[in-house]
């Protein structure tokens, strides 16, 4: 998302927040994400999404981002175990994921296992422009092509 965050946001303040992640579905994962903006914004800021969606899947990441991301997702992980509640959905997901008991212990080696060719070939595979679905609400104004 911080790609996202720096071109809608940051550099042209189109956008309240923009963000993308993964939800892990029963039978297929879903990459999602929204962006809160003006109504006579929302074309700019969804043609800069999709800028930034092509620019995933045509010339990937570099290594600064694959590193500044692992350090995100090991660094943050102990925040999901912050309450009961959270704790309890994890086992479960892990349960139904059939991840194995030592799943806590082993998932920051696995996210640093990544290579960037890893992330790269995932999004050339993946990140495809044409297969994304926009819901938008409210009262837009303008083009709103993905």
């Amino acid at each position: 998302s911080s790609r996202l965050t720096e071109e809608v946001r940051e550099k042209r303040g189109l956008a309240y927040g923009v963000y993308s992640y993964l939800a892990n579905l029963d039978h297929a994962d879903l990459m999602m994400g929204g962006v809160a903006t003006r109504n006579d914004a929302i074309g700019q800021s969804l043609s800069l999404i999709s800028t930034e969606w092509t620019k995933m899947k045509q010339d990937g990441i570099d290594q600064e981002e694959l590193e500044n991301a692992k350090a995100y997702l090991t660094g943050a992980f102990p925040l999901r175990f912050t309450s009961l509640g959270n704790l309890s959905g994890m086992l479960v997901g892990m349960q139904k994921e059939d991840l194995g008991m030592d799943f806590l212990d082993r998932r920051n080696d696995m996210v640093n296992a990544v290579t960037l060719d890893d992330v790269n070939r995932v999004a050339a595979d993946l990140m495809d422009p044409a297969s994304v679905t926009v819901t938008v609400v409210g009262k837009p104004e303008g083009d709103l092509a993905f």
